[in-house]
């Protein structure tokens, strides 16, 4: 029998009532000894995305659901924040924009679907400046201090 337990801590600073900061941390544990999910992402610090690990939902971006043993290129440039779900993943781009690629079944992507994406589709196309992305949730905070779950 497997054990999983989820927790969100959130951290925010106010002041004048508006949110400074935010900061997501998720612990995940089971008996999986590589944590949230089966596959990950690398942010090189020329914007580029590269991902590797298992992709039978689509979860690397790579316009596929074959697993990837090594990095593999999805994006050349512009990204500027990554989070990784069970099966989803969400990037950040530097115009403020949101994308996301992978399972949908509980519509964590946010683009009003339940459609599994296999390569990264634009959920928002400015205001986003934090990210963070769950077992089967997303969640997002936008520049006029919004805080949104989906």
């Amino acid at each position: 029998m497997r054990n999983t337990y989820q927790t969100l801590f959130m951290i925010t600073k106010f002041t004048n009532n508006k949110i400074l900061s935010l900061f997501f941390v998720f612990v995940f544990l089971s008996n999986y000894l590589n944590g949230l999910s089966y596959h990950s992402l690398i942010l090189k610090d020329d914007g580029s995305l590269h991902a590797f690990g298992r992709n039978s939902n689509g979860q690397l971006g790579d316009g596929s659901t074959t697993q990837r043993n090594s990095p593999v290129q999805i994006l050349s440039s512009g990204v500027v924040q990554i989070s990784s779900g069970f099966y989803h993943s969400l990037i950040l781009k530097d115009d403020g924009s949101l994308h996301a690629f992978g399972g949908n079944s509980y519509g964590q992507l946010g683009d009003g679907s339940t459609t599994q994406r296999n390569s990264p589709v634009q959920i928002l196309s400015s205001g986003v400046v934090q990210i963070s992305s769950g077992f089967y949730h997303s969640l997002i905070l936008k520049d006029d201090g919004s805080l949104h779950a989906f």
